[in-house]
């Protein structure tokens, strides 16, 4: 059984009384239908929560007002982005918005798990992102981030300007928050989608 669906089973898959379906395909394609500018805000959270929610439970969902139905929708994205992730004095060393790009190839290479493609409950995406193999960039890149930079003395110099090279260049922005960082994850898989399409053809 694959990591994601073994661990995915002591996931709650309730928001309320509303049954969820939280799978990262699901997940991404509201998050882009919540981008799209030509569509009322009205239209894109019905969808939205078409999307998210099992079928029984979107037609409820149809019969609440569109401030409750935004409420929901709220309650459903905060849940799957602000909550299990635990409170650390450690400095942070990953950006689901500045690496958004990291992340997918991470998991591609790491479990063979293409996000727009296996249906992954969003909120194991963590778990995942934590267990990536050590070979992919997006590990190094987190080690540089997390060395501690030695005390720079008369045979260390070297070493110590190139590390300091390597955190400027990787360093973290302060800019983006969950979703940016999702709608910029969905981005960049319809960019490596296309280049796949290029790759065919040629």
């Amino acid at each position: 059984m694959e990591l994601w669906k073994r661990y995915g089973r002591g996931l709650s898959n309730r928001c309320g009384g509303y049954r969820m379906n939280t799978g990262t395909g699901n997940v991404l394609r509201a998050l882009a239908l919540m981008k799209d500018g030509e569509l009322s805000e009205k239209i894109k959270v019905r969808y939205s929560l078409r999307m998210l929610l099992r079928p029984l439970s979107a037609l409820r969902a149809r019969l609440l007002s569109p401030p409750a139905q935004r409420e929901l929708l709220c309650r459903i994205l905060d849940g799957l982005g602000a909550k299990g992730a635990a409170k650390t004095s450690s400095p942070a060393v990953i950006s689901m918005y500045q690496d958004s790009g990291l992340i997918y190839t991470a998991l591609l290479q790491s479990y063979r798990l293409d996000l727009m493609k296996q249906d992954v409950d969003f909120r194991l995406l963590p778990l995942l992102i934590a267990g990536a193999s050590e070979d992919t960039a997006l590990h190094r890149v987190m080690e540089i981030r997390a060395a501690e930079m030695p005390a720079a003395n008369a045979y260390n110099a070297e070493q110590v300007r190139r590390l300091q090279r390597l955190k400027a260049a990787h360093s973290l922005k302060e800019e983006g928050g969950f979703a940016e960082g999702m709608n910029r994850l969905f981005d960049s898989i319809k960019v490596t989608e296309r280049n796949k399409e290029k790759w065919t053809e040629k």
